[in-house]
């Protein structure tokens, strides 16, 4: 029994440390979903007595794929690679800590379990990681791209009205 204690002992300990550093946050939501209670800055959007469907946008019509967690129709739901403004509460920073460019958006993972024995919704939050240099400079030159395509397909009616022009002229 002793090493289930310790077991525990360190499971706690390591999750103290994955929440203070804005790694990880968690939350709880009851049958109604409305959040109960939350732990960490990276699950700080999930304010107690917010409506998980109405008043958080990203669980925004999701209402029904919630409730089949309760009838355990899917072990649980998985919303990958989100994107929340730092205005909404989300932090990446450590604790205490401020955050740096507070424009920008905190990119997270969210998964919501149901818990039966308790009655109540798991929600976990956890912070991606940084992109690889590779995939940044990919992501770059795609909006630059895309930009370019903006930007020519506005300039390509006034060279065709040109044209039409001296040849008719």
């Amino acid at each position: 029994m002793t090493t289930v204690t310790a077991d525990n002992d360190i499971a706690s300990g390591l999750f103290q440390f994955l929440v203070a550093r804005g790694v990880l946050g968690l939350a709880w939501a009851d049958t109604d979903l409305r959040v109960l209670g939350s732990v960490g800055s990276l699950a700080g959007w999930l304010v107690p007595g917010a409506m998980l469907s109405d008043d958080l946008t990203v669980f925004t019509g999701l209402e029904d794929d919630l409730h089949a967690l309760v009838d355990d129709f899917y072990p649980s739901l998985v919303l990958a690679n989100v994107g929340l403004p730092h205005s909404s509460g989300a932090s990446t920073a450590p604790e205490g800590e401020p955050d740096g460019d507070l424009e920008a958006r905190v990119k997270i993972s969210i998964e919501v379990f149901f818990d039966a024995a308790d009655a109540h919704f798991v929600i976990v939050v956890h912070r991606l990681g940084a992109q690889p240099d590779f995939e940044q400079d990919l992501a770059r030159q795609r909006r630059r791209c895309s930009a370019a395509r903006c930007s020519s397909a506005t300039r390509r009616p006034r060279i065709c009205r040109a044209r039409s022009c001296s040849k008719s002229g």
